[in-house]
């Protein structure tokens, strides 16, 4: 009768049992310190702590590794960028043979296990997807199944933040989820209760709980506090060395708790269309802007339309450049000198530009209620933009410095 050989016996018990047989069947024939870990570093198990930088293990992206002079032995198993680390410590040369030979029993059992984190991942991230949905996107209204369900901590009659967590520069899943437990760290250090942020359309959707104030119960509505989020940017850099930009919405009840998200990202993208990369921003504190992006969008869009209209159709027909010279022109306080340096011209084409827009805009530029209206619309026309809610026809940014043509 054939014997069945051991790597499927690990494997069967790893089925039945899940990751403890194969950390008990480690422990027993290893007879080795170790330490099993995912390939964002957090640890499944480790009989011990041996490991004092975590990044050079999972820098590695050979199957097996060894070093003699720290005698440690490294086998990863990957697949689909997902990883598994197995760390063994101390393995001197001569454990080298026994040590390949028991890892030929356990190779079917990680692979295995490493299967089920992404199908876990996987169902997870369709989890958290629909769920964004169903509060902030298509789906909106439809998410009682999931507060239901116990998946999330959410209540209905609770009111919430929206705290909005952008990654600047890379979209790597490694580094996404490096930030995310860095959050989650830092939260359950400063004793803040909030959900483990959900990466959604390009940023990370951290869902807050609101805060009453002690003595009236009421809500403090400048939660939260900015000097937080500002300690959390600094930590991301100092740690992960990677730049965040945070913006915040308002206090809202989990019904209307979307206002918050589109508060969050109105406030994320303003900042980021005016240069702040590695902002930390509240909706509450954006002063007069505020206001106007409380407006219902189409107000806003109407505005813009009304005070730049003509100079936007008078570029797009004559390939002109009218409207990032008036941008440029206000930015800089209507200084002319500056205006044309930046434009790469003349002083003189500047002063022929702007006679050509107040004609195009039957305006004179002197007028200082006029100069705020169109400052304003200036801003709202690249917000706009930048939040893909401008006619294909019109689409473009006024930010850009280059406006030597015509």
């Amino acid at each position: 009768m054939n014997k069945v050989p051991q790597c499927l016996c690990v494997l069967g018990k790893v089925r039945k049992y899940g990751v403890k047989a194969l950390i008990s069947y480690i422990q027993q024939n290893f007879r080795k310190k170790f330490i099993l870990m995912d390939g964002q570093g957090t640890e499944i198990f480790a009989s011990s702590e041996f490991i004092k930088n975590k990044d050079t293990i999972l820098q590695i992206k050979k199957g097996q590794w060894y070093d003699e002079e720290q005698k440690k032995f490294v086998y990863r198993a990957e697949k689909r960028g997902v990883s598994l680390f197995l760390v063994l410590h101390p393995v001197v040369k001569g454990d080298l043979p026994n040590v390949n030979s028991l890892l030929e029993d356990i190779r079917l059992s990680m692979a295995f296990y490493l299967n089920t984190m992404l199908e876990a991942q996987v169902r997870c991230s369709e989890i958290e997807n629909d769920l964004m949905e169903s509060l902030f996107g298509k789906k909106r209204g439809k998410g009682d199944d999931f507060l239901l369900s116990g998946h999330f901590n959410l209540y209905i009659d609770k009111p919430y933040v929206i705290q909005l967590i952008h990654v600047e520069n890379t979209d790597d899943p490694v580094i996404i989820n490096k930030v995310i437990e860095l959050v989650v760290e830092y939260t359950g250090k400063i004793r803040v209760p909030s959900m483990r942020p959900i990466y959604w359309r390009n940023n990370l959707v951290h869902i807050i709980p609101a805060y009453y104030k002690n003595e009236t119960f009421e809500l403090r509505q400048e939660w939260p506090d900015a000097r937080i989020s500002e300690v959390f940017r600094k930590l991301a850099k100092q740690k992960l060395n990677v730049i965040v930009s945070l913006a915040m919405g308002q206090i809202h009840f989990l019904d209307d708790l979307y206002k918050s998200y589109h508060e969050a990202l109105i406030t994320l993208t303003f900042c980021r269309v005016r240069g702040e990369a590695g902002c930390v921003q509240r909706f509450y504190d954006l002063g007069f802007f505020r206001y106007i992006f409380l407006q219902d969008i189409k107000v806003n869009k109407n505005y813009v339309m009304d005070k730049l209209g003509a100079i936007i159709n008078y570029d797009n027909e004559n390939n002109t450049n009218l409207l990032q010279t008036l941008n440029i022109l206000i930015d800089n306080a209507f200084s002319w000198k500056e205006t044309a340096a930046r434009c790469n011209v003349h002083v003189n084409t500047i002063h022929y530009r702007v006679e050509r827009i107040e004609k195009v805009l039957q305006l004179k530029l002197q007028d200082t209620q006029n100069i705020f209206e169109l400052y304003v619309a200036l801003k709202l026309w690249d917000l706009l933009n930048a939040l893909e809610l401008i006619d294909d026809y019109y689409v473009g940014t006024i930010g850009d410095v280059n406006c030597h043509g015509r």
